[in-house]
Parts: C-alpha cells; sequence; structure tokens
C-alpha cells in the first residue's frame, strides 16, 4: 500500500511566502511604472535621474521585467506548495544579477553620486 503523509508547512513558512509575494508584486508595479513613464512624467524627475533612465540600455528593462515576474510566479508557486517554484525564484535571481551588474559595474551610478570607492 502506497501512502503519502501530507505535512502541513509551519506558519514562519507561510509568512515567508506571503511577504515575497507582496515584496515581488510591488517590484513588479515599479516595473510597469517605469515603462508606461511618458516623456511628461520624465521630465518631472530630477536631472540625475532622468539622465539614468534615458541612458539605460533595453536589456536591464528587460533583466528588470524577468527578475519580478519570474519573482511574483515564484512567490505564487511556493504559496501553492509547487517543487518548481524554487526554479522560478532562481531565474528571478539570475536577472537581478544581470540588471544588478549593469548597475554596480557599467553605469556610473555610484561615482555619479559620489559613493564610489577611493582606492588611492
Amino acid at each position: 500500500m502506497n501512502s503519502a503523509v501530507k505535512v502541513n508547512p509551519p506558519l514562519l513558512f507561510w509568512l515567508i511566502a506571503v511577504l515575497a509575494l507582496v515584496w515581488n508584486g510591488l517590484g513588479l508595479m515599479e516595473y510597469l511604472n517605469q515603462i508606461q513613464m511618458t516623456a511628461e512624467d520624465l521630465s518631472k524627475l530630477p536631472a540625475f535621474e532622468q539622465q539614468m533612465y534615458s541612458s539605460t540600455p533595453g536589456w536591464v528593462n528587460m533583466a528588470f521585467g524577468a527578475a519580478v515576474i519570474f519573482g511574483v510566479l515564484g512567490s505564487l508557486t511556493l504559496l501553492l506548495r509547487k517543487s518548481w517554484a524554487s526554479h522560478l525564484f532562481l531565474i528571478s535571481m539570475i536577472a537581478v544579477l544581470v540588471q544588478m551588474s549593469y548597475l554596480f559595474f557599467v553605469s556610473g551610478y555610484f561615482q555619479a553620486k559620489g559613493w564610489g570607492l577611493d582606492v588611492s
């Protein structure tokens, strides 16, 4: 006879899963706001941010979108207790690393803000 024992996860599991969904949902809302930004909206930002938004390559925006979309999907599948939620979170993490590699190593954002490392 083959019987499976169903184990209910602890409360901490549900708390973390819901927080992950909220966090990734907020990221998705920010991504949607960013891609729907009009020229008028952009003109209301400080000059530095206008320059950053206008000079960001499309692949960085696509990585941002992939990160939050797969993060939301991963959070939903985690709540549904699907084993493949970890694969969606892995894709999200890779997309975050791609996106952040541009910010940290290519964009010059930290140097422009005066946060660069002084190695002299």
